[in-house]
């Protein structure tokens, strides 16, 4: 990362969590670089540094290797654009949804590479199998609508592997849970049972904000679960959100993400008293958090009634191979560092896991509750209302 920034220590009242953002003047602005959480200040600055890494990773093209040709000039398979970006047929003619905020340039980025698209690198599977030339528009960030959704630093490349593809997981069970108006099973807060989190859950328990979890796990049998607390009258509402191997891992992630959000309202409250209103994607969650209340939004109470999706066990070494096998395209990968960074970085990429942005091409946000007997219902974009608040 070129150029001076500050570490910001932040705390959201007493809660046993810790939280670092790192930032610097931008034509006299802050701009957020990178934002951290955990348990302790050791794992915030962890989580805070990786995310850095990741952003200046996919913000530059020096480690990719770049072809430049016509899709039917390849030696090879390609995935074109808008399998990754998943717009429909409804949004590439009307235009991308309002909520998403996809500027003029940025979708006509999206309108010239939908069939168009002659700059690409090579994405490899985790294993075996052909590699695969998929747009640098969908790799880089800056250009078009691509967004951070799959970017993963770690210390090693599988780690980096695995984070990237748990959260491409983590994001197509929220939408499919969000856009569907879906009620799914509570999480116990016992989950956070062990040591390491009991002073976690008893703050939870004792505060006057109600919190509770939801289980999102889907088809894919890879624990995902949200985190939702409310006031006394269920408005004021903050979410967070996560995927792992194990429950008890994910309950812990989606709860820090969660008061990182609770801890953004914070702010973005105190800001708007000195400007007068709210501004930016933190002032956004604010008014929406504001006029939002549980009790018009049922798919963010636990349905008692709803069967839970058993998690599958397998290791991380083969988790692509479990997504492969159940949406029936492989996942790749495309390397970002450079031989001389600290982090390894990969952007994980699959054509058929969803983003949680407003996107509505027809696929898994259709199918999967459908198939998993959630609805009855097809999804109907043209009478969708109400995004999921980005921040």
């Amino acid at each position: 990362m070129n150029g001076n920034f500050d570490l910001l220590h932040l705390t959201h009242t007493d809660a046993p969590a810790e939280f670092i953002v790192a930032a610097r003047e931008s034509a006299g602005k802050a701009e957020i670089l990178g934002s951290g959480r955990g348990l302790t200040r050791e794992t915030a600055l962890a989580s805070c540094l990786g995310e850095m890494a990741e952003r200046a990773a996919a913000s530059q093209i020096d480690a990719l290797q770049i072809i430049e040709a016509r899709a039917t000039d390849l030696p090879g398979s390609s995935i074109a654009p808008n399998q990754f970006w998943q717009f429909s047929d409804i949004q590439l003619r009307d235009g991308p949804d309002p909520g998403e905020l996809i500027s003029p340039r940025a979708w006509s980025v999206v309108k010239e590479h939908v069939s168009n698209c002659t700059s690409w690198c090579l994405a490899k599977p985790n294993r075996a199998g052909p590699d695969v030339f998929v747009p640098i528009v969908n790799v880089v960030l800056g250009e078009g609508p691509t967004d951070s959704n799959g970017l993963a630093a770690g210390i090693d490349r599988s780690t980096a592997q695995v984070t990237a593809l748990l959260e491409l997981v983590e994001r197509d069970a929220v939408a499919i849970w969000w856009y569907g108006r879906i009620r799914r099973p509570s999480v116990p807060l016992g989950t956070l049972h062990e040591p390491a989190h009991s002073d976690l859950r008893r703050w939870l328990e004792r505060r006057q904000r109600r919190t509770w979890l939801l289980d999102l796990t889907n088809d894919l049998g890879v624990p995902v679960i949200a985190a939702i607390s409310a006031d006394q009258n269920g408005s004021n509402i903050a979410y967070g959100f996560a995927a792992h191997l194990s429950v008890r891992q994910a309950s812990q992630s989606a709860v820090l993400e969660m008061l990182q959000s609770e801890l953004s309202l914070i702010l973005a409250e105190k800001r708007a008293l000195q400007s007068g209103r709210p501004e930016g994607p933190a002032g956004r969650f604010l008014s929406w958090s504001r006029s939002a209340s549980v009790t018009r939004m049922a798919h963010l109470l636990p349905d008692l009634d709803a069967p839970a999706i058993p998690s599958t066990s397998s290791p991380a070494a083969d988790l692509s191979d479990v997504v492969a096998k159940k949406t029936g395209a492989p996942v790749v990968f495309v390397d970002l560092d450079l031989p001389d960074d600290t982090f390894k970085v990969v952007r994980a990429l699959s054509p058929c896991l969803r983003s949680w942005r407003p996107r509505f091409r027809r696929g898994r946000l259709q199918s999967v509750p459908r198939t998993l007997g959630w609805t009855r219902e097809a999804f109907d974009e043209t009478s969708f209302d109400g995004n999921i608040i980005l921040i």
